[in-house]
């Protein structure tokens, strides 16, 4: 799950990126359809092209939110440790006000220890056999 939020100036072109580990398959399953979301077997990249992120968006108004999915595929030596499902998340976009491009710091790699998840029990982030 990707949530967006923008707290100021509209942002235009943005877009949202991923690589998943070679353990990780990509299903094709993504909700809302609507929204631009694809997938480079050859990379593993997964690619979100958001475009206009309006001002206030999470702020009094809905975040703009995507949903995939993933299938893991963990190795024997992956056994009873924690994994990550996808590695850092970049943002990239043009702040339309100033005329700058944006790009936050990247968002952490998702882990299968899903604590933002309210029906996460710790320990179920292990691999088991």
């Amino acid at each position: 799950h990707w949530s967006l939020t923008n707290s100021s100036n509209k942002i235009s072109g943005a877009v949202a990126k991923t690589t998943l580990p070679s353990y990780v398959k990509w299903t094709g399953v993504v909700s809302p359809a609507t929204e631009d979301v694809k997938y480079d077997p050859t990379t593993n990249e997964i690619t979100w092209k958001i475009g206009t992120v309006l001002p206030g968006t999470g702020f009094g108004s809905t975040n703009r939110d995507v949903w995939f999915q993933v299938e893991l595929k963990p190795s024997k030596s992956q056994v009873g440790s924690s994994v990550i499902l996808i590695d850092k998340t970049t943002l990239t976009g043009l702040d339309t006000f100033i005329g700058a491009t944006v790009n936050p710091s990247p968002r952490s790699a998702v882990t299968t220890r899903l604590t933002e998840d309210n029906t996460f029990i710790l320990g179920n982030e292990k691999v088991v056999n």
